[in-house]
């Protein structure tokens, strides 16, 4: 025990010290660290004011202390003392988000002759948001002179900083540490601590999770994250909700564009001013409580807990998001420690950077995402162990999961008549099986009544509102007219996409509005990783209960029926509600729509005559350090370089 104390304590130290040595000799190479004279070449940051930059400016008016640009394409030469500089803050005013330039001029990398100096010119492009008064552009280059450009008329500016100052930056060197301590971890063999799938997902999760949140920045990425936002902030009142300007701007998806550390300090401090209860405007609650607020409830509850506290709002959406986040990784390892079979698959599949993404956003899919893993799992355990009766809280588990993962989308229904087929010697009687099935028909029914029902007995004349075109009416008229020919559509589509949806990079490798990791390489690995471990995911047989009879054939074909018949239901409702009356493809189709439904079509692979001799260790090493690597490279390329350069 105290010589993985040790080894830990040692990984640690040393991740630490290599990521302050990459911060300051790597990062912070163009800075200086002090003042070694008086001269301007030995300063690590110099303020020059409006009168200092008035001469070297063409396009410009000096007035009352500041420089108004009464010119397109106006420019100020900036001359860079000692010919290093990290980064130029602007002091300004402007009336719009205004866009300016930073052009800096290379001696050209040829001795040809016709090789000119504009040939090596860089230009980096940035914005001065309306709503701030400073914005840093990073620049990090060895030159004698840098050009500001602004290209519209009516920028104001009260000074430029030329910052070359170690500024050791918190959030990169922490996510650098980190990295490197998981890599330690996972590399240097078994720990007693991180001996199961279960622990290394809880572990990896948490880690990666929380990082993606400090490196979040404060405006919206997820899929339609500001509605779900507005959806849980509203329900958090008991009656009216009251809105400060700060959350009707954060709806509005009307935030500064913040690509820097500083430039998001500055919004930070902005949107704390807006925060302000005495100007908040009534928000109506459009809808009254029902099942369908069940996935809500975490966010619900970080909000109502931080207007208590008095906490802001930018404290409350983090608070939310940890609570979102600790509930997907609680669902899934309860689910990981479920599974009969399939636990690295399931944990890696968890862990996917599209998946560990949403479960740190505001959304219901997180939760929803969760409750259909941990649904799966606890039917897998009861198809495994034929003769274990069914026990009570099994049941209570069952429904409570059903009912949450079909609170919104009820199109995944059939996976909870799965459940229909459980083995007969599950049941001490034929009463107790009928009963079960009783009970089982009326939760579905329950289920059913909550949306898909509605929708089709008094359908909505109109579709979804952000979509032109669109009819509910005139789309089930048409499904009715024309069977055939909407089935087509419908299968046609579902049959190009699948793969694409299944393990394709908008599928896996998606960080929403953030971008995608779009690498063959890595969406190869990936799915050649998920394809291995559904085919021979059974390390340490009695240990960990991984030693299961692969499922009879019976079973297999309930399990892919289901999630198949789950497949077409949300092509379906996606036609009716999001797609065109008349068009010959399903629009609105997301990957995360089929979370749900990867896990129980990956396991139809499952081939429990393939063996493998790998130790615990080893196994952990080669599933989880893929996982590791496409997370570090997401966070940093999507993240970290964005938003807190």
């Amino acid at each position: 025990m105290w010589r993985s104390i040790l080894r830990i304590g040692i990984l640690l130290a040393l991740s630490v010290l290599l990521a302050f040595g990459a911060e300051r000799f790597f990062f912070n190479r163009l800075a200086l660290s002090g003042t070694s004279g008086p001269d301007a070449a030995s300063q690590p940051s110099i303020t020059l004011s409006a009168e200092t930059l008035y001469p070297n400016s063409q396009g410009f008016a000096l007035e009352n202390g500041r420089l108004r640009s009464i010119s397109d394409q106006a420019t100020i030469e900036l001359a860079i003392p000692g010919g290093k500089i990290r980064q130029v803050i602007l002091s300004y005013q402007s009336a719009t988000d205004a866009d300016i330039y930073i052009r800096s001029t290379e001696p050209p990398q040829t001795d040809e002759p016709s090789a000119t100096l504009s040939e090596a010119d860089l230009w980096i492009a940035d914005q001065a948001p309306r709503d701030l008064q400073q914005a840093a552009t990073v620049v990090e280059a060895e030159v004698e002179q840098v050009t500001l450009v602004v290209p519209d008329a009516g920028f104001i500016l009260d000074a430029v900083t030329l910052d070359r100052s170690v500024a050791i930056h918190p959030q990169r060197t922490s996510f650098l540490a980190i990295g490197l301590f998981l890599l330690g971890l996972l590399l240097s063999g078994s720990l007693p601590f991180l001996s199961t799938p279960t622990h290394w997902f809880l572990l990896l999760g948490a880690s990666l999770g929380v990082w993606m949140m400090v490196l979040s920045p404060l405006q919206f990425l997820g899929w339609d994250e500001q509605i779900h936002f507005k959806s849980m902030l509203v329900r958090s009142f008991p009656d009216v909700a009251w809105l400060t300007p700060a959350a009707q701007r954060l709806v509005d998806l009307d935030l500064p564009p913040a690509d820097t550390r500083f430039d998001q300090l500055q919004t930070a401090a902005w949107l704390s001013q807006l925060d302000e209860p005495s100007l908040a405007t009534p928000a109506v609650q459009e809808k009254s409580w029902g099942v369908h607020h069940v996935p809500y409830l975490p966010g619900i509850l970080a909000f109502a807990l931080s207007r208590w506290l008095g906490s802001s709002l930018s404290s409350a959406i983090l608070l939310a998001r940890i609570l979102s986040l600790i509930i997907y990784l609680s669902l899934t390892a309860w689910a990981i420690h479920l599974m009969p079979f399939g636990k690295h698959l399931l944990a890696v599949y968890a862990l996917l950077p599209t998946l560990l993404f949403q479960a740190t956003r505001l959304t219901y899919d997180t939760v929803t995402i969760a409750a259909a893993f941990l649904f799966l799992a606890a039917l897998l355990d009861e198809w495994a162990n034929p003769d274990r009766l069914l026990s009570k809280g099994r049941l209570i588990l069952f429904t409570a999961a059903a009912l949450v993962f079909n609170s919104i989308k009820s199109v995944y229904v059939p996976l909870v008549a799965a459940a229909y087929f459980i083995p007969s010697s599950k049941f001490i009687s034929e009463k107790k099986r009928l009963m079960y099935w009783i009970f089982l028909t009326v939760l579905i029914a329950l289920i059913l009544s909550q949306v898909i029902l509605p929708g089709l007995l008094q359908p909505d004349p109109g579709g979804d509102a952000r979509v032109s075109g669109t009819s509910v009416s005139g789309q089930l008229a048409f499904i009715f007219a024309q069977p055939i020919a909407a089935a087509r559509i419908i299968l046609g589509d579902l049959i190009a996409n699948l793969g694409t949806f299944l393990l394709g990079n908008t599928a896996v490798l998606s960080y929403a509005y953030a971008g995608t990791i779009h690498s063959a390489n890595w969406s190869m690995a990936i799915a050649v990783l998920l394809v291995i471990l559904a085919l021979m995911d059974q390390p340490n047989r009695d240990q960990d209960g991984l030693s299961r009879p692969a499922l009879p054939l019976s079973q297999s074909l309930y399990l892919a029926a289901t999630a198949l018949i789950s497949l077409v239901l949300v092509y379906l409702a996606l036609y009716i509600s999001f797609t065109p009356v008349g068009a010959l493809a399903v629009d609105g189709v997301q990957p995360r729509y089929i979370f749900p439904l990867a896990l129980p079509l990956l396991l139809l692979l499952r081939r429990p005559g393939i063996q493998h001799t790998l130790q615990p260790a080893t196994l952990a090493r080669l599933t989880f350090l893929p996982v590791i690597l496409v997370n570090l490279f997401g966070l940093y390329q999507h993240f970290l370089v964005p938003f807190y350069r």
